[in-house]
Order: structure tokens, then C-alpha cells, then sequence
């Protein structure tokens, strides 16, 4: 959920004397606390699904209030995910399935024990091309909605790396805009892999790993 109040809005995000601005992500309300999308006093808030608020803001062509609710969804982070956060941010009652692929970080490759993983990243080219990617997704699957979020820095192993969640009416579309969205980011996203283990320090890239 999200908490909207007004507040002016400069003439730049072409919306004239429209106040609209997105203070706050918080965990999802009871359905009977849900009102509809409207506009409110500064003195007042408005809980609205952050689907909706995107679709809002998308419809009235708000690009800069559009691309900071997408950049809740598309994150390039050190910190450990929050599973339930990540779903929280997609729940609608339009909903029929949520879709999760989970990375980790495992502890051999190429036959080598591995230590950890150092994940490097431009976090501005990154996440650009991850909410690309996004977009690309929405208009190419029936889904609702999607969220990518890729961890950096250094990861032991058992730690989580990327988190792939899809919501949609029905699981066949789910599961197929998933396995799109990491075969994509995997593709396109500047992130580089590089692993630690026994037998020294490899950049992974591909199928190839590359001694450093």
C-alpha cells in the first residue's frame, strides 16, 4: 500500500494545479480501509494499492511521480530482501497467482568449491535497463505486474541474489513472464558476477568463468 496525500506539484510534471505526491510505502490495509482513487486535503491520506497509484500516475502522464513508484519495484541493493514486502507491493484483489524466482548463492561452480560472490554494478545504467526490462515484460504478458530486484557487493554463500515476482490473473502467463524476466535481466543488466573459491577469484561471464 501506499500513502498519497496532496501537496503542489511544480508546472514541470505537466499536471497544472493537480497536488499529488507519494510520501510513504507501508504494509498492505484491511480491505475495508481501501478507498477509491480520488483526490484528498493536505489535512488527509489516501490508501491506495501501489498497482493502482502506477497506473494512475501513468495515465495522467506524470513522469517523474511514475518513475519513483516504479524504482520501488525495480532495485539494485545491498541489503536482504523482504520477501513479504516484495509480495505486499503486487497484492490486488484482481490477483489469481504470484509467480517468484529466488537466486542464491550456491556453494560450487565449475566443479570449484566457491567462498562467496562479488556482484559490480553501475546502479543508475542498472536499474534503468531493469525497469526497461519491466515495461517490455507488461506489454508483452497478460500480467498485472512485475517487481526485479538484484542484489551487488559482496554475498556469502546461502544468500540471496535476485528476486523475480510476477503477479496475474492465471499461473500460465505468471510463469512464463518469470522465466522471460531473469532470462532478460541476465541478458542486459550491466551487473558483473565475479567468484571467490579455492582455486582463486573468476569473472563469470556466460558459461565462461575468466581468472582474474
Amino acid at each position: 500500500m501506499v500513502v498519497v496525500c496532496e501537496v503542489p506539484v511544480g508546472e514541470g510534471d505537466g499536471l497544472g494545479e493537480i497536488p499529488v505526491l507519494v510520501v510513504v510505502v507501508c504494509p498492505p490495509r484491511q480491505p475495508s480501509e481501501r478507498t477509491s482513487m480520488m483526490r484528498t486535503p493536505i489535512s488527509s491520506v489516501l490508501f491506495i494499492t501501489l498497482h493502482r497509484l502506477e497506473c494512475l500516475l501513468k495515465t495522467l502522464n506524470l513522469s517523474r511521480l511514475f518513475q519513483a513508484v516504479v524504482r520501488v519495484k525495480v532495485r539494485l541493493m545491498r541489503e536482504r530482501f523482504d520477501i513479504g514486502e516484495a509480495l505486499s507491493l503486487l497484492r490486488v484483489p484482481e490477483c489469481g497467482a504470484y509467480v517468484m524466482f529466488l537466486g542464491q548463492v550456491r556453494n560450487e561452480s565449475h566443479g570449484r568449491h566457491v567462498r562467496r560472490l562479488i556482484y559490480e554494478a553501475y546502479p543508475e545504467m542498472a536499474e534503468g535497463e531493469m525497469a526497461r526490462i519491466r515495461e517490455e515484460a507488461l506489454r508483452r504478458f497478460p500480467i498485472l505486474d512485475a517487481l526485479i530486484w538484484h542484489r551487488y557487493g559482496e554475498l556469502d554463500v546461502g544468500e540471496d541474489t535476485i528476486l523475480i515476482l510476477v503477479s496475474a490473473k492465471h499461473r500460465k502467463e505468471a510463469f512464463e513472464a518469470c522465466s522471460w524476466l531473469i532470462d532478460e535481466v541476465k541478458k542486459r543488466v550491466p551487473v558483473w558476477k565475479k567468484e571467490v573459491t579455492d582455486e582463486g577469484t573468476f569473472w563469470i561471464e556466460g558459461d565462461r568463468a575468466v581468472k582474474e
